[in-house]
C-alpha cells in the first residue's frame, strides 16, 4: 500500500500538508518504518494515530481533538 493509497483511504490529500508529510515519514515504499505507535496532528481539530503490527498490518485512527 503506497503513501497516496493510505492517504485516500484516510480522506487526507496534499493540502492537508504537515500530516501528509507526517505519513510519508511513516510508510517507506509500501513498507512500516517500525511497530511504534505514532500520533499526527491535522490541523488543530484532528489528529491520526498510526500502528503497525508485526505482521505488517497497519491501523489508522483519526480522531477529534477536544
Amino acid at each position: 500500500m503506497t503513501i497516496t493509497e493510505i492517504a485516500a483511504q484516510l480522506d487526507i490529500t496534499r493540502t492537508d500538508g504537515e500530516l501528509f508529510d507526517c505519513l510519508q515519514t511513516l510508510v517507506c515504499n509500501g513498507h512500516v518504518e517500525s511497530s511504534e505507535r505514532r500520533t499526527c496532528t491535522r490541523s488543530k481539530t484532528q489528529k491520526i494515530t498510526w500502528q503497525a503490527t508485526p505482521y505488517g498490518t497497519r491501523f489508522f485512527e483519526i480522531f477529534e481533538i477536544d
